[in-house]
């Protein structure tokens, strides 16, 4: 059975969410602080988090931040009032992996759960798989079919990202933060750069593979799912 963490002050909310969620058989906990659900985040195993954006003593932006940055992968889906591009990708810059706007149906948001917990065990296997590209975390190497495509620490780097996050969008400032978390020489210039000769060697081996890592306008670079 998961088990979802469910963030979320609105006692009436988080009560129907709860009832809900455990009907379709998930095993939810409730706390109604950001502070509280990152203390659990950081000690407890969960399948899902469920993150409110606005909550009182530490904002669901915050939960994310601090717990990505201390090494959390947990699959996090933030519940959030707002619907602009900028405050989507400030989410997902965070760390959240996806979100959905309120008012929402409980039969969407069940479907975005089940994706998180479709893509869970993926973000930690070895071997990923998307779009015809197998990456091999252990060894180093990326392989389209039986042909091996040689990249640079930073660009194999970059195309895990994508890959073990497959659809979602990372801004230029998020992907250096995540691969260049301490390199003062990084810029979104040189990010760009690395992008560039990254589809361009993967190209030279399949270019229907290189088209999958595509630009979304306003939102960086993500992986196209086919």
């Amino acid at each position: 059975m998961a088990k979802i963490l469910l963030i979320e002050d609105n006692d009436a909310l988080a009560g129907f969410l709860k009832v809900a969620l455990e009907g379709a058989r998930y095993e939810v906990d409730w706390v109604s602080t950001g502070t509280e659900g990152l203390y659990w985040l950081q000690h407890e195993q969960y399948s899902v988090a469920i993150v409110d954006w606005e909550l009182p003593g530490m904002s669901g932006i915050d939960v994310c931040k601090t717990f990505r940055g201390s090494g959390g992968e947990t699959p996090i889906l933030m519940l959030t009032g707002k619907d602009k591009t900028e405050d989507l990708v400030e989410g997902f810059d965070a760390g959240a992996d996806d979100y959905i706007s309120k008012p929402f149906e409980m039969p969407e948001l069940q479907a975005r759960l089940k994706n998180l917990l479709r893509r869970k065990p993926t973000e930690h296997s070895d071997i990923i798989v998307v779009a015809g590209i197998e990456l091999r975390s252990g060894s180093g190497e990326v392989l389209i079919g039986n042909q091996p495509v040689k990249l640079t620490r930073k660009e194999f780097n970059i195309l895990e990202l994508l890959m073990r996050n497959p659809g979602h969008p990372f801004t230029v400032d998020a992907i250096m933060q995540r691969v260049w978390p301490s390199d003062s020489e990084a810029s979104p210039e040189g990010v760009r750069s690395h992008i560039t000769r990254l589809r361009q060697r993967i190209a030279a081996v399949s270019e229907e593979c290189a088209n999958t890592i595509e630009a979304v306008y306003g939102m960086g670079y993500r992986i196209k799912v086919r």
